[in-house]
């Protein structure tokens, strides 16, 4: 679906009133899902794109007690602290090179404000073994007018959020086939959670 490009999602996300204090609680959710299908002892360090100025997955692994051991490092369009990585994803994907691998890259609450989402799945490819990541699916099925209307009224609000690419379940699952494959899933409100796992980088 062609995505129509805004300066919303960009200076929507430079003001610190726009973030929300709760989304550790997704963040949770995603340690939690790693935890379930085993695979904590292969992360030792973090990155979290779209940080925001409260980072939720830091605060995470303070309360998980992890803080101490592992490595939290921080990107964002805006550096909210000392040691926050600047990166614009919608600007220039070829910066996320010069990004220092982890084990685990975090995208909650990021993937829907991209203009080009199928493509960001290659590039963490050499940087992550494997990914967190959340997204509000996209219902695009429809068998009546009454159900038309109502996928036009949810690309409204959708795009009124500032967000740009409207995935499928179908659709979202392609894209992840371009890093690897899901290892769990969850769901935090109207938002499907997901670990995907880098079959060619897990256990080096």
């Amino acid at each position: 679906m062609k995505t129509i490009k805004t300066s919303l999602s960009t200076s929507r996300w430079l003001a610190e009133d726009n973030y929300k204090k709760d989304w550790h609680e997704r963040s949770a959710l995603l340690l939690t899902i790693a935890e379930n299908i085993g695979i904590m002892n292969e992360i030792n360090s973090y990155t979290e794109y779209g940080c925001g100025p409260f980072m939720p997955f830091k605060i995470t692994l303070k309360n998980k007690g992890l803080q101490e051991r592992v490595v939290y490092k921080s990107v964002d369009i805006k550096k909210w602290d000392d040691e926050t990585i600047i990166l614009d994803l919608n600007k220039n994907r070829v910066d996320l090179m010069a990004i220092e691998k982890t084990d685990c890259g975090i995208f909650s609450g990021v993937l829907e404000y991209l203009d080009d989402l199928p493509s960001l799945f290659f590039s963490p490819k050499e940087k992550h073994k494997i990914l967190f990541v959340s997204y509000a699916i996209h219902q695009n099925s429809y068998f009546s007018l009454d159900d038309a209307l109502s996928v036009l009224k949810n690309l409204s609000a959708r795009a009124n959020s500032g967000w740009r690419n409207h995935q499928t379940i179908e659709n979202l699952i392609s894209n992840f086939d371009n890093f690897g494959y899901i290892g769990g899933t969850g769901m935090w409100g109207n938002q499907a959670l997901f670990v995907l796992i880098n079959k060619n980088n897990l256990n080096e």
